[in-house]
Protein backbone atom coordinates (compact mmCIF):
# COMPACT_ATOMS: atom_id res chain seq x y z
CA UNK A 1 0.00 0.00 0.00
CA UNK A 2 2.48 1.85 0.87
CA UNK A 3 3.67 2.02 -3.10
CA UNK A 4 0.57 3.79 -3.98
CA UNK A 5 0.53 7.40 -5.57
CA UNK A 6 -0.58 10.40 -4.10
CA UNK A 7 -1.37 13.62 -4.46
CA UNK A 8 0.06 14.95 -1.41
CA UNK A 9 3.47 15.65 -2.86
CA UNK A 10 5.03 15.44 0.56
CA UNK A 11 4.87 11.55 0.72
CA UNK A 12 6.77 9.88 -2.23
CA UNK A 13 6.21 6.68 -3.89
CA UNK A 14 8.02 3.73 -1.68
CA UNK A 15 8.91 1.07 -3.64
CA UNK A 16 8.50 -2.60 -2.51
CA UNK A 17 12.36 -3.48 -1.77
CA UNK A 18 14.06 -6.65 -3.35
CA UNK A 19 13.62 -8.21 -6.95
CA UNK A 20 11.22 -9.47 -9.37
CA UNK A 21 10.14 -13.03 -9.44
CA UNK A 22 11.37 -15.00 -12.68
CA UNK A 23 8.67 -14.70 -14.62
CA UNK A 24 9.59 -18.22 -16.41
CA UNK A 25 9.08 -20.12 -12.96
CA UNK A 26 5.52 -20.75 -11.67
CA UNK A 27 4.78 -18.67 -8.39
CA UNK A 28 4.04 -20.48 -5.13
CA UNK A 29 1.87 -19.44 -2.48
CA UNK A 30 1.84 -15.61 -2.53
CA UNK A 31 3.90 -13.32 -4.84
CA UNK A 32 5.15 -11.09 -2.54
CA UNK A 33 6.13 -13.36 -0.07
CA UNK A 34 9.91 -12.62 -0.86
CA UNK A 35 9.42 -8.74 -0.74
CA UNK A 36 6.44 -8.28 1.57
CA UNK A 37 7.31 -7.41 5.70
CA UNK A 38 4.62 -8.61 6.86
CA UNK A 39 5.22 -12.48 5.66
CA UNK A 40 3.81 -15.15 8.18
CA UNK A 41 3.25 -18.67 7.56
CA UNK A 42 0.09 -18.33 5.30
CA UNK A 43 2.22 -16.99 2.47
CA UNK A 44 3.20 -20.22 1.45
CA UNK A 45 -0.22 -20.52 0.26
CA UNK A 46 -1.52 -18.60 -2.51
CA UNK A 47 -4.34 -16.06 -1.34
CA UNK A 48 -7.87 -15.97 -3.03
CA UNK A 49 -8.61 -12.73 -4.79
CA UNK A 50 -10.61 -10.61 -2.39
CA UNK A 51 -12.96 -7.34 -3.15
CA UNK A 52 -11.82 -4.57 -1.00
CA UNK A 53 -13.35 -1.45 -2.72
CA UNK A 54 -15.41 -1.52 -6.36
CA UNK A 55 -13.04 -2.84 -8.74
CA UNK A 56 -10.07 -3.56 -6.52
CA UNK A 57 -9.15 -6.72 -6.09
CA UNK A 58 -6.02 -7.70 -4.33
CA UNK A 59 -4.63 -11.47 -2.82
CA UNK A 60 -3.43 -11.07 0.39
CA UNK A 61 -3.71 -13.03 3.46
CA UNK A 62 -3.07 -9.80 5.52
CA UNK A 63 -5.45 -7.27 3.67
CA UNK A 64 -7.22 -6.97 6.81
CA UNK A 65 -4.50 -6.28 9.33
Amino acid sequence: LEAIPSLDSRKGLQPIPGTLPDPKRAIEGCAFKERCPKIDALCEERPELKEVAEGHRVRCWRIDG
